[in-house]
């Protein structure tokens, strides 16, 4: 029909245009860390260059930023080179007190006018305990490195081994806070696919067991085998429903946060954990976080922590006025997310409050 047609039309237009960005943002990257390189910086870049490297057409798997992780020691150089190139840090109080929290930021975000980079300092971040185990595990990450090329430029990243555990648990992270996209999941799988040869999995599989995350990682197998056409994929023990798994990645969007409702959930979700582990009813968690939760909506705690009864204040504040009926009924819809997302971590053994994210 011509409806189907315009459609159609208007679909290849935005895919195109979305691809020519994709390239300039990626002839960016290139350009910017040759010149890290030249200052003497070595970032270790992460994912999305090198996930997109594999697949068919890499500029249709877009970026919406790029992920660097750089020694804490050379952010102070680091940062020089990106300012001298354009570059404006958008997190200029967490700079100004890097002294406290260069062991619990978890980026810096710079941005120019066509690319933004996040330069990974503690790339699990730091507000709960399981976080930081994460952080130590990849603690001597910059003894596992190595090269690759991509497009004529000499790439420095993780080897194959631990940039698989890396892709994996920063999925693992977003999935069970606030939910991923199918594509960090078609990420990973082709990595699987491209490097299984040199992915070392007795390695691996002890440390699926320490984190509670050897189910998921079963069910994203089983998933990529039956649903995703990676037929090539070993077989995984899981045996479960693979609907609300595979419902819940397309829902998520390609970047896990396909509505505000879903984004949010991560706030319920949370909440509900530490019910579970405290007993104190998750309402209450959700209004009255604490000053490690609070500081990522309120950064100003970061040198005023005394100051988080007013944040909780802007908090309440804020959660009210999402609930009036202009809001669509936000409220309502985050917490029917959230306790879709509950039951889902519940099928895949992800809900141990002592290892939850």
């Amino acid at each position: 029909s011509t409806a189907s047609q315009e459609i159609a039309n208007q679909f290849m237009t935005t895919a195109l245009g979305q691809s020519s960005t994709q390239f300039i943002r990626t002839e960016a990257l290139f350009v910017i860390y040759e010149k890290l390189l030249a200052a003497g910086v070595r970032p270790l870049i992460l994912k999305g260059l090198i996930c997109r490297s594999l697949y068919p057409q890499p500029d249709l798997r877009l970026s919406c930023d790029e992920d660097l992780w750089i020694r804490k020691e050379d952010v102070l150089a680091c940062d020089k080179v990106l300012r001298d190139n354009g570059y404006m840090a958008e997190d200029q109080v967490l700079l100004d007190h890097l002294d406290k929290v260069i062991d619990t930021a978890q980026e810096l975000t710079y941005e120019s006018d066509v690319l933004m980079l996040e330069m990974h300092l503690n790339p699990f971040g730091s507000n709960n305990s399981t976080r930081v185990q994460l952080n130590q595990l990849f603690a001597e990450a910059f003894q596992h490195v190595t090269s690759v090329e991509i497009e004529g430029h000499t790439i420095y990243t993780l080897d194959a081994t631990w940039h698989y555990l890396f892709i994996f648990f920063h999925l693992y992270k977003h999935f069970i806070s606030g939910g991923v996209g199918i594509r960090q999941v078609l990420d990973l799988l082709l990595y699987y696919e491209h490097y299984q040869d040199e992915i070392d999995f007795s390695f691996i599989e002890p440390l699926l067991n320490t984190f509670g995350a050897h189910t998921f990682h079963d069910a994203l197998f089983t998933l990529g085998h039956e649903r995703l056409g990676f037929s090539a994929l070993p077989t995984a023990g899981f045996s479960g429903d693979l609907d609300p798994l595979l419902t819940d990645l397309i829902e998520s969007g390609a970047y896990g946060n396909g509505s505000k409702a879903m984004m949010l959930s991560s706030t319920y979700i949370r909440a509900r954990i530490q019910q579970k582990k405290t007993g104190i009813p998750s309402i209450l968690t959700m209004l009255f976080p604490p000053v490690s939760h609070a500081s990522y909506s309120y950064p100003w705690l970061i040198e005023k922590p005394w100051l988080l009864p007013i944040a909780w204040i802007l908090r309440f504040f804020k959660f009210f006025t999402k609930t009036l009926p202009e809001n669509h009924g936000l409220t309502s819809q985050t917490f029917e997310r959230g306790k879709t997302r509950f039951a889902l971590l519940e099928q895949l053994d992800l809900l141990d409050p002592s290892s939850h994210l």
